[in-house]
C-alpha cells in the first residue's frame, strides 16, 4: 500500500514540475508566460479559477478527494491500479498538449472553475462534484467546455476544436 501512495505522490510531483502555463498560438503574449497566471486567467474570489480564452484546464483532485474516492472504491488495489493509469494518461495528454504548444493551466487549490463564453454566459464547475482523480477540460469561448477523454487526447482535441 505504501508503494502505491508513493507512486501517486511521485506522479503528482512529476506533473507539478511541468509549467502551469504554456505559450500558444492563441493570444497569450510571450511576456505573459513568465507570470504565475496569464492575464486571460483570473482568480476571483480566491477559490474560483476564471478562464476566458482557449485553454486546457488540468484538474487534479485534492488529497481529501482522493481519500474519499479510495474509501468509495470496492477494492483498494483496483483503486491504485486505476490511479496509476490516470496518472499515465494525464502525463501523455499534457505531453501532447505541450507538443502542439496549447496553453494549459492547473486547477490545484481551486474549488470552482468558471468558463466565460463569448456570448456573455458562463459555465461553472464545482470541483467537489468531480468523481475522478484527474482530468482535462478543453475550452473554447464560443462553446461549452468539455471534459476531454485523456485516453485519446489527440482525438478529443481534434473533435472539440476541429483542428
Amino acid at each position: 500500500m505504501k508503494k502505491y501512495i508513493l507512486l501517486i505522490g511521485a506522479l503528482a510531483l512529476l506533473s507539478a514540475c511541468k509549467n502551469e502555463t504554456t505559450s500558444a498560438k492563441a493570444n497569450v503574449p510571450k511576456t505573459e508566460v513568465k507570470n504565475a497566471r496569464p492575464a486571460n486567467i483570473t482568480q476571483r474570489p480566491t477559490d474560483t479559477l476564471v478562464v476566458k480564452t482557449r485553454y486546457a484546464v488540468d484538474y487534479w483532485a485534492s488529497e481529501e478527494k482522493i481519500e474519499q474516492l479510495k474509501r468509495e472504491s470496492k477494492d483498494e488495489e483496483d483503486f491504485y491500479v486505476a490511479a496509476d493509469d490516470v496518472g499515465w494518461y494525464m502525463s501523455e495528454s499534457t505531453t501532447y498538449l505541450d507538443s502542439i504548444k496549447f496553453p494549459m493551466v492547473r486547477t490545484k487549490g481551486y474549488r470552482y472553475l468558471r468558463f466565460k463564453k463569448t456570448d456573455g454566459s458562463s459555465v461553472f464547475i464545482d470541483t467537489d462534484t468531480i468523481q475522478e482523480i484527474a482530468n482535462i477540460y478543453l475550452f473554447d469561448p464560443s462553446k461549452d467546455p468539455v471534459n476531454a477523454d485523456i485516453t485519446y487526447m489527440k482525438d478529443a482535441f481534434s473533435e472539440y476544436f476541429g483542428e
